[in-house]
């Protein structure tokens, strides 16, 4: 266990992060770096269901470069994008490298995902977890890019409900 400790200190240093947490049944560990507030706006948008596939890129285009590098909160990705009741996130169950998903074949935006489905995997301390659908549906956006590095929480999928 303490070998253990001192491997995710050795990560949170050399990935330069703010906050890590980790929960392994019993096993819960919380690091957070203290720093002074930053504070970074962007301009609100509301993008309708209805733009189709390519919504994300039109919001990501929409939004200034410092609100992309801004990670503080939960769903920036998706900052100023209002969901509608058939929408469901799919997040980031921990901080760590995204990949898609090798074991059957890379899921796209448009295909059509059944709750278990396994969307992608994450790679944190040399282990990979894999992320599942939360609910049957069709793949609506796909929000980060393969060997992306991803923080807690963050939207990975956007999924509208069968």
């Amino acid at each position: 266990m303490k070998d253990s400790i001192k491997e995710y200190g050795e990560f949170f240093q050399r990935m330069n992060l703010s906050e890590l947490s980790i929960e392994d049944g019993d096993f819960k560990i919380f690091m957070k770096k203290e720093s002074a507030p930053v504070i970074m706006t962007a301009p609100a948008r509301t993008v309708s269901p209805v733009d189709g596939a390519n919504s994300a890129a039109v919001n990501a285009a929409s939004l200034s470069a410092s609100a992309l590098v801004n990670t503080v909160g939960a769903s920036e990705a998706v900052a100023g994008k209002v969901l509608s009741p058939d929408m469901e996130e799919i997040k980031a169950p921990l901080l760590g490298t995204f990949y898609a998903n090798k074991d059957a074949m890379l899921i796209k935006v448009g295909d059509t995902v059944r709750k278990g489905d396994v969307l992608c995997n994450i790679e944190a301390m040399k282990m990979f977890n894999e992320v599942l659908s939360n609910v049957d549906g069709v793949v609506s956006d796909i929000l980060v890019r393969d060997g992306e590095l991803v923080e807690y929480n963050q939207t990975l999928f956007i999924i509208k409900k069968a």
